[in-house]
This record gives C-alpha cells, sequence and structure tokens, in this order.
C-alpha cells in the first residue's frame, strides 16, 4: 500500500485489554500506518459507540477520505 501513489493509509483501532487485537496492531509499522489505541476491551462494533474517543466512525470517515484522495 505504501508503494501506491498517493500512498495509501494502513489504521488499526484495538482496545488494551484485547490482547490478540493490540498484539497484531502493535507489531505492525509504516510511514502511513496508524495506531488508536482504546482503554478496556471493546472489540469490533463495541468500538462504534458515540461515547467512546476518539469517535470511531469519525476515524473512519478521515480513514476513507485518506483512502480516496480526497
Amino acid at each position: 500500500l505504501g508503494a501506491e501513489q498517493p500512498p495509501k493509509p494502513g489504521w488499526c483501532l484495538f482496545a488494551v485489554e484485547d490482547t490478540a487485537a493490540a498484539e497484531a496492531c502493535q507489531s505492525a509499522t509504516g510511514d502511513h500506518y496508524r495506531v488508536v489505541q482504546y482503554e478496556g476491551q471493546m472489540h469490533g462494533m463495541d468500538l462504534i459507540n458515540p461515547d467512546v474517543e476518539p469517535n470511531a466512525l469519525l476515524l473512519l470517515l478521515e480513514f476513507i477520505a485518506l483512502s480516496m484522495g480526497l
């Protein structure tokens, strides 16, 4: 993804107590890679909650815009 022009982002969202997701997210690297860490043990759709900060839906919109070059 990083070789494409413009380079595509890679993001990983995880909760600290979700050990498998935390390990996967923390093992990747790259110039356009972003890790977003949440407290607790949320996973998947549990992160899609307007009371959770940072707001995962807003992050998703930002990711899509970057991916599309908008």
